[in-house]
């Protein structure tokens, strides 16, 4: 009797010490109003590692969309930036979405626009890709700025 006990407290013993493994909650998309200059990490992401964007005035009618990306274990990854203008109490898009796609694990993508006078903003977008096919996103809207 002595010895089954040993033995089962033994195995328990063991599986005890095992790690537990759960089932991670699906990440979802977010839009994040960031400032000039920021940068996200995402603890939870497996693909990228940190991403960020921007929206500045570089001139009298010039705005400028910048952002970073980082990811591993990648094909590829992809950053799209679509501006957009305040007309009213609506954002709507301003041009072509620019969409710029990198063989490696970071990138950036530098776009300057000439626009009229009005309050814009640039709404992100981050894709990794592995067989061509999309494993992560993270979405990301600038802070407006305003031409005079």
């Amino acid at each position: 009797m002595k010895k089954r006990l040993a033995l089962v407290l033994l195995i328990s013993g063991i599986f005890m010490c095992q790690p537990v493994l759960t089932i991670a909650s699906p990440i979802t998309e977010n839009t994040t109003y960031m400032s000039e200059n920021s940068k996200m990490i995402d603890p939870r992401s497996q693909y990228i590692g940190d991403y960020g964007g921007n929206l500045t005035v570089i001139g009298s009618s010039t705005i400028e969309a910048f952002a970073t990306l980082r990811a591993s274990y990648t094909d590829k990854i992809e950053i799209t930036a679509q501006f957009q203008r305040k007309s009213g109490s609506t954002w709507i898009n301003y041009g072509s979405a620019i969409t710029e796609t990198d063989y490696t694990s970071s990138m950036t993508l530098q776009e300057d626009k000439n626009v009229p006078a009005g309050k814009y903003r640039v709404k992100f977008n981050y894709k990794a890709y592995v067989d061509d096919d999309v494993v992560e996103t993270r979405n990301l809207t600038t802070n407006s700025v305003t031409i005079n």
